[in-house]
């Protein structure tokens, strides 16, 4: 089985304005010729409205989105479709941070729906595993983090995969519980 490259992914929140992903941009030519000569993938993903200006900007880097919809198109207000971000060339998206999980209710299943909706348009999800500090404090690491790849990836087979990078963040070590 071939290994894949590695993957240094910066999620941006909700922080950095348009001109300051664009003044990001122009200053990352030694990390992206430093992450070359090492062998890493690396890349961010800004927020929504800086998404196009880091697609044209930041040539030779991943650009991905901090999430996407589950739906084409409809009433689902705030949400951002997988046909959208198509058309601006972005191609990678955030699925199951768990930001998401806790403020908007999402659930290793509804992050089930949404990758196989990525995996469905030829696109990478990055899906977030990761257990709070009272799951490692009672040492249930191991169950839970499998429970949410188990609900998170079921019904996708092993070529589906090859689209999915699986990136394990435990909550209480990444400032957000």
């Amino acid at each position: 089985m071939p290994t894949r490259k590695k993957l240094l992914l910066g999620n941006w929140k909700m922080n950095h304005t348009i001109a300051e992903a664009t003044q990001f941009a122009a200053s990352i030519k030694e990390t992206k010729e430093l992450a070359k000569e090492k062998g890493i993938q690396i890349g961010v993903c800004p927020s929504f409205l800086s998404l196009q200006t880091m697609k044209r900007k930041a040539k030779g880097i991943v650009i991905g989105a901090q999430d996407v919809s589950a739906f084409d198109h409809g009433a689902y207000t705030g949400q951002v479709s997988i046909p959208m971000l198509k058309e601006i060339g972005v191609d990678w998206a955030i699925v199951g941070h768990s930001e998401r999980r806790a403020y908007n209710g999402e659930t290793s299943e509804t992050c089930n729906a949404k990758i196989k909706a990525l995996v469905a348009n030829e696109m990478t999800a990055v899906y977030c595993v990761g257990e709070s500090e009272a799951v490692y404090d009672k040492g249930e690491t191991n169950s839970f983090v499998a429970d949410q790849i188990t609900k998170g990836l079921a019904g996708l087979s092993a070529d589906d995969m090859k689209k999915v990078v699986i990136a394990y963040e435990p909550i209480w070590a990444i400032g957000t519980g």
